[in-house]
């Protein structure tokens, strides 16, 4: 009900039709005793609830509304208010139901402050529309909607001093000229007759960002200060004149001018300018066909990059390979130029993923993929290139099994027991400088059998591929060479034998003649009972005595000295140690011409120096003639054993005439009578290795029409460098294992596949593989799991008793399991379906996770423990009856994943009452399961076998320590 007014004989409020506002008593008492002095009523007290109504008051002492100025157009703005309010001061005065000296007239009068307020306000108003009228005429003298109205309003006169222009009917032209010598337009701007406006360098269109003048060539015009704007930006961006200097620029350039390229910070517009530079000058270098282009472009996309955000960051082929490249070289390295923030290169994770769709892992090459590596380069090699040797050695590793990335290795391919070596095959083109490792397969106590087959596998499968194999060379091992003989009818030892792919062509062999300089210095120094070895002269065939001590007086007679004879000489070539000895390097030390001729020089004064000296001629021109591998050594030597071999005709040449020689010498050394002598293996396998370089001179020269021979191509050199890089690669380790051997062997090929220009390949495109070889899933996928091998595991009450003892451990892995599967799906449905609550937990099998839980560890349900359960049973059985066959899978992980999710599907041992998540089908439940239990036990079984390994050496080392 609203309040009512208060003063005598008005009806205010008191029925439906006298509506009006009242207002309260003041609370200031000298304001509210005025009220009562002008109110008629005597002795009248007001209470809290006693009201005047807006009657009684002058319409000068109520505020009906408000209103505000706006500071930007200067515009008063008013709006009403809700429930009026009395001014301050405001005194009741108008009775008109009263006698009439009860009302009084009273005028209301602005203070000086509103007065001033008011005032101002006005000035403001008409400052505002006056600069209206102002911009509305300025509008008019600059802006134009067509070509004649710009022509008229355009004014050359606020152009640079150094702009010049044209104005034609159909456009008008504003350009900037240099003397260089002669004049040559660098900067112009065209705006044709449809008012489009166009930016361009040295006749190049370019495209020009201002965030400060908010202009964005090319546009269509409509004011004249846009085209002064951007002759200015223009203008300040001159960086290809000469006659100012950075240093200048930096100084001259305004600290405002956030488009000047001369500023001391960079920002975007600038790479934007540069890259439009840039992209001009490719386009001049592409017509003139130089180059250098490509380091131009790689600095053209650089600049790219810098214009643009992270996540849109795309490179060129060229630059994925670069990194690629430089990743697998160098991973620190890599990762410190990427910081340094020199330059913009893939993120590691990238150049990652395109390394892994290369497909170079040797660990696929078996079965199904053998050869796959040299099946996809072979197309890049031309046709003379494709006559090939094979190279085969042996690296020791380290007997290691080991579990990543889903498979295991370590294990012989021969045998179940761990592999101790890793037989190499490497091809290398007679006629280029191809070689690529084709082949490692981890043996243990590998025996002329298997060796033989391995040989007849690879050489048939590379003839199948279009390589053509005329040679085998490896080491004077008797595996080796009894492996080679099987392809003899008769299984002997020849120089010569019928090809296994075509028996009408033929497959020489010959050993390395590096491992052969080793064993005749071996030879040497074993001999017995002083170091001498006793050969005929290579001229009379009389007997002469090289005695090795000789060689050691030479070294102590001037190892005190500064300048020397034998300068080579040093203790560790004259005293080489088991590990020393493989070194060819000190070798050479001992088999050097100053050697020689220091013993020749010396004469007398040390006995036996002259037949010694003989001795090592002879070996050191032999070695001469078969290490050549470079066409052009003798003559950067001056030395005519050094040069390679021109001609199949001896007498045309002493190379093949002193082989000839060197034959019969080897010969009549044999046949003698001579006391201390080279090993019958020794002597056997260089009188084999010079006759057959004889005989592939004729074949080289007649059949694959060679222009020169180089010797030094048979040698396993390639084998023994890409030996010393996997060591390096695997952090300067000398006793590596074959995991290490396959990672850095992969590395090896990337490099090899990505290399930019190369003459066996040509250019590579980053997808040379996506089609041509099969991937590790497709090995995996060939051996099924249904088979009759795995099908006949079955599982009963037997087996689950003996694994009841170790329940607590099962549960404990399958709560684990659950921890990583929820961890990466997040969800609450999945949750109750695979985890029990904690005060549900009442079985003795949740003791471990109880015991060790202090309020995170997961207790797994029933279907759970079960898959896991089941799982590890399958696996122990797998082991005792087809480990052989399980270690020849490649991806055993995932092979594990399949076996054990039919066997949980076939079984129904994931049955459970809780509501199916729609998100995540129970299929998937199971997998994530079954992959976090598979890793679990492949690691397991990893360690359980290198710990029995290790026990094992340790045993022998104690005992051989007793002994």
């Amino acid at each position: 009900m609203p309040f009512k007014c208060c003063v005598p004989g008005c009806r205010g409020n008191y029925s439906e039709t006298d509506k009006v506002h009242v207002f309260s008593f003041p609370k200031d008492p000298i304001l509210a005793k005025k009220w009562l002095a002008s109110i008629p009523r005597d002795k009248f007290i007001p209470s809290i609830n006693t009201k005047v109504c807006n009657l009684h008051f002058l319409k000068e002492n109520i505020e009906w509304s408000t209103s505000a100025q706006d500071p930007r157009t200067g515009v008063i703005v008013t709006a009403p208010l809700k429930n009026p309010r009395l001014k301050p001061g405001s005194v009741p005065c108008i009775f008109p139901n009263c006698p009439g000296y009860c009302s009084k007239t009273a005028h209301f009068r602005k203070s000086k402050d509103e007065k001033l307020e008011a005032l101002e306000q006005q000035q403001f108003y008409d400052t505002i529309q006056k600069s209206k009228q102002e911009y509305s005429q300025y509008l008019k003298s600059v802006t134009f909607n067509d070509y004649e109205t710009f022509c008229t309003l355009f004014k050359p006169s606020k152009l640079p001093p150094n702009w010049s222009f044209v104005l034609k009917d159909e456009s008008t032209l504003l350009f900037k000229l240099k003397s260089s010598p002669g004049p040559i337009i660098t900067y112009a701007v065209v705006i044709n007759n449809n008012l489009g406006v166009e930016t361009f360098l040295y006749g190049q269109e370019i495209v020009l960002n201002s965030k400060e003048f908010k202009l964005k060539t090319p546009f269509v015009a409509s004011c004249v200060d846009e085209i002064y704007r951007i002759v200015e930006l223009i203008d300040n961006k001159d960086i290809l004149s000469s006659n100012t200097t950075r240093s200048d620029k930096e100084i001259s350039s305004s600290d405002n001018n956030k488009d000047s390229i001369a500023s001391s910070q960079p920002n975007k517009e600038d790479g934007l300018f540069v890259k439009d530079v840039l992209d001009h000058v490719i386009q001049i270098l592409g017509i003139l066909n130089c180059d250098e282009r490509h380091e131009l472009q790689f600095v053209v996309e650089q600049v790219n990059l810098y214009t643009c955000s992270k996540e849109r960051y795309r490179y060129s082929n060229n630059t994925m390979i670069v990194a690629s490249i430089m990743h697998t070289i160098s991973p620190h390295a890599y990762n410190f130029l990427r910081h340094s923030g020199c330059v913009t290169l893939p993120h590691p994770k990238t150049v990652q993923s395109l390394c892994n769709k290369l497909l170079t892992d040797p660990t696929i090459e078996e079965r199904q993929s053998f050869c796959s590596y040299a099946k996809n380069i072979f197309k890049y090699l031309k046709e003379d290139e494709k006559h090939m040797i094979l190279l085969m050695d042996e690296i020791h590793i380290k007997p290691y099994l080991d579990y990543k990335g889903g498979n295991i290795v370590g294990s012989a391919f021969n045998t179940t027991s761990l592999a101790t070596t890793a037989y190499v095959f490497m091809i290398a083109s007679v006629k280029s400088s191809f070689k690529e490792v084709i082949h490692i397969s981890p043996l243990c106590n590998i025996d002329y059998k298997v060796l033989h087959q391995f040989l007849t596998t690879i050489i048939k499968e590379l003839e199948k591929i279009g390589f053509r194999v005329f040679c085998v060379v490896s080491d004077n091992n008797a595996i080796n060479s009894k492996a080679m003989s099987q392809f003899s009818p008769k299984k002997d030892l020849s120089i010569v034998y019928p090809h296994p792919y075509d028996t009408s062509r033929p497959l020489f062999y010959l050993f390395d003649t590096v491992h052969l300089l080793k064993c005749i210095r071996n030879n040497w120094l074993n001999s017995k009972p002083s170091q001498t070895l006793c050969f005929p002269d290579f001229n009379t065939g009389n007997q002469k005595v090289a005695d090795f001590s000789a060689i050691k007086t030479l070294y102590y007679l001037e190892h005190d000295k500064l300048l020397k004879f034998g300068y080579s000489l040093s203790l560790k070539s004259l005293f080489p140690s088991n590990l020393e000895r493989q070194n060819v390097k000190l070798v050479l030390k001992v088999f050097n011409s100053f050697v020689k001729e220091a013993l020749t020089n010396f004469g007398s004064s040390i006995q036996g120096s002259a037949e010694t000296a003989d001795f090592l001629d002879i070996i050191i021109t032999w070695w001469k003639i078969v290490n050549v591998k470079t066409p052009l050594k003798g003559k950067r030597l001056r030395d005519i054993y050094q040069e390679p071999i021109v001609s199949a005709k001896t007498v045309e040449d002493p190379k093949l005439e002193f082989l000839q020689h060197f034959l019969n010498w080897l010969q009549v050394w044999k046949t003698g009578s001579f006391s201390n002598t080279l090993s019958p293996q020794t002597h056997t396998a260089i009188t084999h290795t010079t006759y057959c370089l004889l005989e592939l001179t004729n074949y080289c020269f007649d059949e694959l029409k060679l222009n020169y021979m180089l010797y030094g191509k048979f040698q396993t050199d390639l084998l023994e460098d890409r030996f010393g890089k996997y060591r390096q690669l695997a952090g300067g380790q000398y006793n590596i294992s074959i995991r290490q051997v396959y990672e850095t062997e992969k590395k090896l090929r990337i490099q090899s596949l990505l290399s930019l220009q190369s003459r066996c390949y040509g250019k590579i495109s980053v997808t040379v593989f996506d089609d041509n070889i099969d991937t590790p899933n497709d090995v995996t996928d060939s051996l099924q799991t249904d088979s009759s091998i795995w099908s006949n595991i079955e599982i009963d009450t037997s087996d689950i008793d003996k694994v009841r003892d170790e329940m607590q451990v099962i549960t404990y892995l399958a709560g684990y399991c659950c921890y990583v599967t929820l961890k990466k799906l997040k969800c609450e449905v999945c949750k109750n379906t695979l985890v029990l609550q904690d005060e549900l937990v009442v079985e003795d099998k949740y003791s471990l996770i109880r015991n060790l839980s202090r309020g995170c560890l997961l207790y797994p349900q029933e279907e759970v423990i079960n898959v896991v359960l089941y799982s590890y049973i399958l696996f122990n059985k797998l082991l005792e009856e087809n480990e052989e066959e399980f270690l020849n899978i490649y991806n055993k992980k995932s092979f594990l994943i399949k076996l054990f999710c039919k066997y949980v599907k076939d079984n129904d041992l994931f049955e459970h009452t809780s509501s199916i998540c729609k998100i995540h089908p129970d299929d998937n439940l199971i997998y994530k399961i079954l992959a976090c239990t598979v890793n679990t036990l492949l690691k397991n079984y990893c360690g359980k076998t290198n710990d029995v390994l290790k026990k094992k050496s340790s045993t022998k080392r104690k005992l051989s320590t007793l002994q």
